[in-house]
């Protein structure tokens, strides 16, 4: 038997086995090692997603731009001063 541990939003983060659960507070510190290494994995999935996001909002302004300059492309080629509108 197994227990999942979950964060606020209820994504799962690890599997902690029956017996985990049941040893006294005490022979926590034999796995010290495993918690920071959870502990810095957390922070830098943090920084990953951070990052991550940040280039969504950098790749959206970029298409969001593109999209401007083909609009005023196509109305440039419907206009033209010598032909007037197409």
């Amino acid at each position: 038997m197994q227990f999942e541990i979950v964060d606020a939003q209820g994504r799962f983060l690890i599997e902690v086995p029956f017996s985990e659960v049941l040893r006294p507070a005490g022979r926590l510190k034999a796995n010290a090692g495993v918690l920071d290494s959870i502990r810095r994995n957390v922070s830098r999935n943090r920084e990953l997603k951070a990052e991550i996001n940040a280039e969504f909002v950098r790749t959206r302004r970029e298409l969001e731009n593109a999209r401007a300059m083909i609009k005023r492309s196509h109305a440039n080629a419907l206009f033209t001063p010598s032909r007037g509108i197409i």
